[in-house]
């Protein structure tokens, strides 16, 4: 250090010198004689010459010389395995005395032996490359630790000889970290893996499993807090006093206080409570406890908690974290069950009201019955169906017989009742493709599809019949009934209505409880 500072001083003299010379020379009145130059060139030469041996005598030391205060430890060595120029931060490390009586062998671990070997050869024969090493090392106090050394190679005598300026970085935390980031992410894809492709109750029970293995712990469960009480919900333990679906009051257990509020994970690894409780649910004195509020739609729901009856040395904040991202999915998980579920509830009921929308739309409210309506839009339907396909298609209209005086004689609610049971008779009789409707009135209309004259007369006389049959309370009741079958000189669907109508006007004046197909009916019009 000295000598850098006597040889800037000296340039500075040298550089001060030939200036005041010419600034002098420029001055004269008369041209400076050219023997007068050879006064500064002697000089400068001189000086030259000195501050170059200066600096051939000072390139012999090494770079640990030059970096005395350098923070990072840093030494010199020999193909002897000699440690030589040890800086400050290097004597700090490795505990080293003076320059030239420490060697690689203690600074080095006994297993780098081999290695040490290998690096001293190489240094001798002058083949040694530079290059870094990862070593392990005994500090200050004979403490291990991993260490990276950055070697420099230098010619060291003329036999060829090399020495190394080496330069050492502690790794010991970076390889700490380095497993902290490896656990971790093995953590995470775990994680993954359990929230993937399975049913939430498998997830929650692979989700404990994991945790045990993750803290170090015997039991895992997931408590749902409800009305005051705290159940198990999913439990892994050998512990037999813990099942699933237990219910514990808040009131007797260590974990009602902040431990059931969204304040984060917790982690104790000695739990201070002074009384023992009697069940494992609960936080004993003296065993590893870590907990986090499960929360779904800003409420706390319940808990994830771990636990063992041994006490661990230390909760990393690691644990937490992770602790706290199984806790936020796990919350996450059940706000969506719940939301889906009240979405369910909520698709279930506009279902329902659209259906009874639908029904009011379309149906008759006294007896169930399809409306008018629904009738018209369904015969346009059938028509042009059986038009297309050149299927047959048979209408049956029925009127209850003396309904009017039915109801002069019992009331109309009575009257009511009786229609109800003839539209309850007549969809219990027909098939399921036929279509029941209350025309108006006592007035009830069918549709038959795939039915011809002949089906259609059997399948309306056994209707007559059914309703003739059936018990009434104040007295018998009948219907008369008129039938028409799609034929080729009908052009529209109120043909086919006009027909069974005019059939029905016969059966009536024929003496009523009666079967008139319209093709029976002599006076039968022709198509409109």
């Amino acid at each position: 250090m000295k000598s850098a500072r006597a040889q800037a001083g000296l340039l500075w003299t040298l550089v001060l010198f030939n200036a005041l010379f010419f600034i002098g020379a420029a001055l004269m009145p008369r041209r400076v004689p050219p023997r007068a130059w050879a006064v500064p060139a002697l000089v400068n030469v001189a000086l030259g010459l000195w501050i170059s041996r200066s600096r051939r005598a000072g390139g012999e030391g090494t770079a640990a010389q030059h970096a005395v205060e350098w923070p990072v430890p840093l030494f010199t060595l020999d193909a002897r395995g000699r440690i030589f120029d040890c800086n400050g931060s290097a004597r700090a490390l490795f505990g080293l005395g003076e320059s030239g009586q420490s060697t690689l062998s203690q600074v080095a671990h006994p297993d780098e032996e081999a290695q040490n070997v290998r690096l001293l050869a190489a240094m001798s024969s002058g083949a040694a490359r530079d290059c870094a090493q990862e070593r392990r090392c005994f500090g200050r106090g004979g403490a291990m630790f991993e260490g990276r050394w950055h070697l420099r190679f230098f010619e060291a005598r003329a036999g060829g000889q090399k020495s190394a300026t080496v330069l050492v970085e502690d790794i010991s935390q970076l390889r700490v970290l380095e497993a902290q980031l490896s656990r971790s992410q093995q953590s995470l894809h775990d994680l993954h893996e359990v929230v993937a492709g399975q049913q939430l109750e498998e997830q929650v029970g692979a989700l404990l499993e994991l945790g045990r293995r993750r803290f170090g712990v015997e039991t895992g469960f997931v408590a749902q807090r409800r009305e005051g009480k705290l159940r198990l919900l999913e439990v892994r333990s050998q512990d037999p006093r813990l099942r699933r679906n237990a219910s514990y009051s808040l009131s007797e257990t260590k974990l009602e206080g902040p431990l059931c509020r969204p304040l984060g994970p917790r982690g104790l690894a000695h739990a201070p409570f002074e009384d023992e409780a009697p069940e494992p649910v609960f936080v004993h004195a003296g065993e590893t406890y870590l907990g986090a509020p499960i929360v779904a739609e800003g409420v706390v729901w319940g808990g994830l908690h771990f636990s063992d009856a041994e006490a661990r040395a230390a909760i990393e904040d690691e644990d937490r974290q992770f602790l706290g991202s199984m806790a936020a999915w796990l919350g996450g998980e059940i706000e969506r069950r719940q939301i889906s579920a009240r979405l369910e509830v909520q698709q279930k009921e506009l279902l329902e009201a659209a259906v009874q929308l639908e029904n009011l739309a379309v149906r008759d409210g006294l007896t169930g019955a399809k409306n008018r309506r629904a009738f018209d839009e369904h015969l346009q339907t059938e028509w042009l169906r059986a038009r297309r396909y050149k299927t047959p298609l048979s209408l049956v209209l029925l009127d209850v017989d003396k309904f009017k005086g039915f109801n002069d004689s019992f009331g109309h609610p009575a009257g009511d009742e009786v229609l109800k049971k003839v539209a309850q008779v007549l969809g219990d009789s027909i098939r399921t493709i036929d279509f029941l409707a209350r025309y108006g009135g006592e007035e009830f209309v069918l549709l038959l599809p795939n039915t011809d004259a002949a089906g259609a007369i059997i399948v309306t006389e056994r209707l007559r019949e059914h309703i003739q049959q059936a018990q009434w309370l104040l007295r018998p009741v009948t219907a008369s009934f008129g039938v028409a079958t799609l034929g080729v000189e009908m052009a529209a669907p109120g043909a086919l209505l006009q027909a069974a109508d005019e059939a029905l006007y016969h059966s009536k004046a024929a003496g009523r409880n009666r079967v008139t197909h319209a093709q029976d009916v002599a006076s039968a019009p022709a198509s409109t």
